[in-house]
């Protein structure tokens, strides 16, 4: 079970393939599974991980230097009917480059917007 949940993981974060497409994948092999279950299943892989990803959250925010960037992305605004610019912010521990004991530390965080409170309310919350 687990690793069907990892490949359904990776295929929609890392492949960009949606749950309504891995279902039809699936059927097409014997499997029949609704969507809301592979929507399931998706949340409660990220309720799991969540402690992960706060854990590596602290340890980037707590070095001496992070990298930063942010990209932008469209996102459904249902109140406007259309779609708004949402950002995906990345940071980035690497001290290998020069010769740091620490293995490299990616954490990616979305924002509406690229006001600096979002993560400053995270890191309080």
């Amino acid at each position: 079970m687990a690793a069907l949940l990892a490949h359904i993981a990776v295929s929609k974060f890392a492949w960009h393939l949606p749950l309504h497409r891995q279902t039809q994948m699936l059927a097409g092999q014997g499997i029949h599974l609704d969507r809301s279950t592979l929507v399931h299943w998706i949340e409660r892989a990220a309720w799991w991980l969540k402690p992960l990803h706060d854990l590596l959250l602290e340890t980037v925010m707590s070095a001496g230097k992070i990298f930063c960037d942010d990209t932008p992305l469209p996102v459904l605004d249902r109140s406007r009917k259309r779609t708004r610019i949402g950002r995906i912010w990345c940071y980035a521990l690497d001290d290998r480059p020069w010769n740091g004991p620490a293995p490299p530390i990616l954490v990616y965080l979305y924002a509406p917007d690229r006001r600096g409170s979002h993560l400053i309310a995270r890191q309080s919350g």
